[in-house]
């Protein structure tokens, strides 16, 4: 299950990133802990895996269905986009995404549908892959690739790291929302980077830090 208190993958085998990259896609606009639930269930809990001698790896059941019914079909690696494509062949992708209560399920169904029908490579993929796919956009690629690869100059325009450039940075003009518009996008992108350079810290640990004392301050305005 994704830990969204420590996501990073820099030395994360594939099955590990098609996780984190379905993780990304289904945490935009949401709670990260739900959604790393939410997605942990629909990827392994509702469906019971068995080994078989002859076949390998087999998805026997899948549970938890308004209408459980039973299935049988080699599962290659078991890995995550493998369990996917069993349900796509299966013509319950979307049915499983809805049972899923993960959210925004036209977007997730043709993004998940996407990513296991592309041939990208989650270990080389470059920004303008990952957006090539429904659903990904600006703030998730970058998102995905910072996590995953050390020392980029790439930022995740959230409204944490945004909330910081208008406050700890004072700059005016820095909306509360991520940029749609790709070049204000990457000016601002710009700025943080070169920020990030000026106090010795790479991107992805100012980030971190960034991330921790806005979540920790909202919990206190919670309670």
């Amino acid at each position: 299950m994704i830990n969204p208190e420590e996501v990073y993958f820099f030395e994360s085998d594939v099955h590990e990133l098609e996780e984190f990259i379905l993780f990304c896609v289904a945490v935009a606009g949401k709670n990260a802990s739900t959604q790393s639930r939410l997605l942990h269930k629909l990827l392994y809990e509702y469906m019971h895996v068995d080994f078989c001698k002859d076949h390998g790896w087999m998805i026997t059941c899948l549970l938890d269905l308004p209408d459980p019914r039973l299935y049988g079909g080699p599962v290659e690696k078991d890995s995550p986009f493998e369990r996917l494509r069993f349900l796509e062949r299966e013509g319950l992708l979307g049915q499983f995404i809805r049972h899923s209560k993960l959210g925004q399920y036209n977007k997730i169904e043709r993004s998940y549908r996407e990513l296991i029908k592309s041939n990208i490579c989650l270990k080389t993929c470059s920004v303008e892959e990952l957006e090539s796919i429904h659903g990904i956009g600006m703030k998730t690629s970058r998102f995905f690739l910072l996590r995953t690869r050390p020392n980029l100059r790439l930022a995740v325009l959230d409204t944490h790291i945004l909330k910081y450039m208008r406050n700890e940075m004072g700059l005016e003009n820095i909306p509360k929302a991520t940029p749609s518009n790709p070049k204000q996008y990457a000016r601002l992108e710009k700025i943080f980077c070169d920020h990030c350079d000026s106090l010795g810290k790479t991107v992805d640990d100012l980030d971190l830090e960034i991330w921790t004392k806005y979540s920790q301050l909202a919990r206190g305005e919670k309670n």
